[in-house]
C-alpha cells in the first residue's frame, strides 16, 4: 500500500506542476510518470533488501543471470 500512495504522491506533486509547464503533451505525461516513478523507486529498493528478492522478483525485474555486478556491470555470456 505504501507504494501505491507514495506513487500516487508523486503524480499529485506533478500535477500541481503541470499547468506552469511549456511541454507539450508528451513532456506532460513524461513528468506524470517521472513524479509516479519518483515515489515508486525508493519503495522498490526498500523491498529489493528482503531475503528472496533475487530468487523471485529480482530474477523477473532485473533479467539475473544476463548481468552481474561486482564493482562494474557485466554482461554474462
Amino acid at each position: 500500500m505504501d507504494i501505491l500512495s507514495h506513487s500516487l504522491s508523486g503524480v499529485a506533486l506533478s500535477t500541481v506542476l503541470l499547468p506552469f509547464s511549456k511541454f507539450g503533451t508528451k513532456g506532460k505525461t513524461f513528468m506524470l510518470l517521472a513524479g509516479a516513478s519518483g515515489g515508486f523507486l525508493p519503495d522498490f529498493d526498500a523491498i529489493s533488501l528482503w531475503t528472496g528478492f533475487d530468487l523471485t522478483i529480482g530474477r523477473f525485474a532485473f533479467c539475473q543471470g544476463l548481468f552481474s555486478f561486482n564493482g562494474r556491470l557485466q554482461i554474462d555470456s
